[in-house]
C-alpha cells in the first residue's frame, strides 16, 4: 500500500473465489498425504467415531488447513487463491502480514465460518455485516483483507 490509509477491502466475491482455488488446493493435498501414508479418505460404510483411521485422516487435512493458511497468510499476507484473486490479509494496526499468532487465530476461528459444514454462513453474514467485512476470525485476530496494490479494477 502506498499510505497506510489508502487501502480498499476485499470484496465478498474476490473472498470467495480465492478460498475455493485454496480449498481445492488442500483437497489435493490432503488426499496425496493421506493416501501417503494409508490412511482412510472417507469412513467406513457405518459411521463409527472409534474408527481411528478415518478420524486420524481428519487431524491430518485439519493440520494441513491451519498451517497452509496460517505460514502464507504470516509470511506473505497471501494465500495462493488470495494471490491469485489479488486479495491479501494486513492487520489493523500497522497495515503489514498479520502476526504469526494473528494468523492461526483468524485460521483456527475460520471452523467457526464454516458452521453448518461446507458453507460458510457464518463467515459470510459477517462480512457483509461488518463495517470492514470482517469475519470471525479477522475480528479476533485484528486483521483485514483487502485488494493487493497494482490489481486491475475488475470486480
Amino acid at each position: 500500500m502506498n499510505s497506510k490509509t489508502d487501502i480498499e477491502l476485499a470484496s465478498l466475491g474476490r473472498r470467495v473465489i480465492a478460498t475455493l482455488f485454496d480449498t481445492s488446493i488442500l483437497i489435493a493435498l490432503g488426499v496425496i498425504t493421506v493416501t501417503a501414508v494409508g490412511l482412510p479418505i472417507k469412513p467406513s460404510d457405518s459411521i463409527n467415531f472409534s474408527d481411528f483411521g478415518w478420524l486420524a485422516s481428519q487431524a491430518v487435512f485439519l493440520v494441513i488447513f491451519i498451517i497452509y493458511f496460517s505460514t502464507l497468510e504470516w509470511l506473505t499476507g497471501q494465500t495462493i487463491g488470495k494471490k491469485i484473486v489479488g486479495i491479501r490479509v494486513i492487520g489493523q494496526v500497522d497495515h503489514e502480514n498479520p502476526s504469526f499468532i494473528s494468523a492461526i487465530a483468524r485460521n483456527v476461528l475460520r471452523y467457526v465460518d464454516y458452521i453448518p459444514y461446507l458453507f460458510p454462513i457464518i463467515g459470510v453474514v459477517l462480512i457483509l455485516a461488518t463495517k470492514k467485512r470482517q469475519r470471525l476470525g479477522d475480528l479476533v485476530a485484528k486483521t483485514y483483507v483487502v485488494r493487493s496494490p497494482n490489481v486491475a479494477d475488475d470486480s
